[in-house]
């Protein structure tokens, strides 16, 4: 009777943990799009900017930091820097929702790649010295919340 109890917990303890492993395991796995790395890694290269070691650990753009939850944008240890969602496409796509690129003296235009990543939310490019004028394709941008 013991031994019966005993799997009887274990299996009810097991369960749980093994349900959020599968669901990190979906987020981990799914990749970047690629529509979303092409435009990412332009606008960085117009900008002579790198992402930080920090947050992309991998060469994968929506790992590490830009996928945990517990890591804001507006986290000052990251800059320039990205949060991604993960759950496009049952969870094979990571669309980049955020992009924070604060004080660090970029020089020129807005690159129009900019206007490609239709899933933004949260555009922070404050105290840059950006120059031109703002393209009509912002309209592209249905999912800003804040600029």
């Amino acid at each position: 009777m013991p031994t019966c109890l005993l799997l009887t917990v274990w299996f009810l303890l097991c369960i749980p943990g093994s349900l959020h492993m599968v669901g990190a395991q979906n987020q981990i796995g799914a990749t970047t799009h690629p529509d979303d790395e092409k435009a990412l890694n332009s606008i960085f290269a117009a900008w002579k900017i790198r992402a930080s070691r920090a947050w992309n650990t991998s060469g994968e753009l929506c790992s590490g930091a830009a996928i945990d939850d517990n890591i804001f944008i507006d986290d000052k240890a990251y800059n320039p820097f990205i949060k991604c969602d993960c759950t496009f496409n049952s969870s094979t796509f990571c669309r980049i929702t955020a992009l924070k690129v604060y004080a660090l003296d970029v020089v020129g235009p807005i690159p129009p790649q900019l206007w490609t990543l239709i899933y933004l939310s949260n555009l922070n490019l404050a105290q840059n010295y950006l120059t031109g004028s703002i393209s009509p394709a912002i309209g592209n941008l249905t999912r800003m919340e804040w600029l």
